[in-house]
């Protein structure tokens, strides 16, 4: 016995049912005319924009030259089906798998490449990523870590941000292992003492990125910033304020990374002019990687966590209502990797 859809009533005979044109006819007047509406829409942009969208994304049939970073959804899946091998060649991961107590299903191996998948490394460390049977292109955004801000006393200037890369694209071997190398961040300086460098973020054999240079210190005077390596920020230099002269200007802002901003510098703070008139200075900004550079730092603080591959805020000194405060350097961000495939 014939039963209907849920929503625009289309007939749908039984197995038993013998054919019936008029039945045919019209589910094909219900769906050309929906269809058309859609297709028409002209006062509802919004519903055509998302047609389109849906249409790009899905592709066509006959979709080709499509790999695990780019392409239609059809255009994966004639990769993995037609263009690259056929499925008999992943049998041996599946045979791998059966009787243990995780199988590989083979729609999970063709999901892996056409829907695919984002890995991220946020903390220092070494790590390893399985490279599924299908996959043979990823993208990676990464950057090594950011260095150590110099040290208080007279002041430390900011430390560097880390190299970087965003969506580098890179061919990997399928079923391969990927060794992911986190560098840790600089330390910041104290007690007078310059910044620490930053460590490098290693992705196995494809791209080693360094990480930023430790902001130095000076006495009596201004301390220079961490130099710029490759497209990582450079650190700003600290403000040194001598006793008798009023302060005016602030510390040196870090430049900014491939993508994230450099830290801000900040004006020093203490009497250098009043009743308790003594030297002052404030560190200067981190430099940008992917991620924002911490901002300088005077006696009363006022410095910001770094992110993902920024340097580190200097520190700096201040007589308060004579007191003696100093803030040290800020500690470098540790570096950071994405992986990813197939479509997003």
């Amino acid at each position: 016995m014939a039963s209907n859809t849920e929503h625009y009533n289309l007939v749908k005979p039984d197995y038993t049912d013998a054919a019936d044109v008029a039945q045919l006819n019209g589910n094909m007047d219900i769906i050309d005319n929906l269809i058309w509406q859609l297709a028409n829409a002209d006062g509802d942009e919004e519903i055509l924009a998302l047609l389109r969208q849906i249409i790009a994304t899905v592709g066509e049939t006959a979709d080709t030259d499509g790999d695990t970073i780019s392409g239609s959804v059809m255009a994966k899946l004639n990769a993995i089906l037609v263009k690259n091998t056929s499925l008999i060649d992943y049998m041996p991961l599946l045979n791998s798998t059966i009787g243990t107590d995780n199988p590989v299903p083979l729609d999970t191996i063709i999901l892996q490449a056409v829907v695919g998948n984002v890995f991220e490394y946020t903390t220092a460390g070494t790590y390893i990523l399985q490279i599924p049977a299908t996959v043979t292109k990823i993208k990676v955004t990464a950057c090594g870590a950011g260095g150590g801000g110099g040290g208080s006393n007279d002041g430390g200037g900011g430390g560097g941000g880390g190299e970087a890369i965003v969506e580098q694209e890179y061919s990997v071997t399928p079923q391969s292992q990927l060794s992911i190398t986190i560098g840790a961040g600089g330390a910041g300086g104290s007690d007078n003492a310059a910044g620490k460098a930053g460590g490098s973020t290693v992705i196995g054999s494809l791209v080693t990125l360094r990480g930023g240079n430790g902001g130095s210190v000076a006495s009596q005077g201004n301390a220079q910033g961490a130099v710029a390596v490759g497209n990582g920020g450079a650190g700003g230099n600290s403000k040194y304020v001598p006793r008798r002269t009023e302060i005016t200007t602030p510390s040196g802002d870090g430049t900014n990374g491939l993508i994230g901003s450099g830290g801000s510098g900040v004006l020093p703070v203490g009497n250098t002019t009043g009743t308790y008139a003594s030297a002052a200075c404030a560190g200067g900004g981190g430099g940008g990687s992917i991620g924002n550079g911490g901002n300088g730092q005077t006696g009363n603080g006022g410095g910001t966590t770094p992110t993902k591959g920024g340097g580190g805020g200097g520190g700096g000194r201040g007589y308060i209502a004579s007191q003696n405060r100093t803030a040290d350097g800020i500690d470098g961000a540790p570096g950071y990797a994405k992986i990813e495939w197939g479509y997003k």
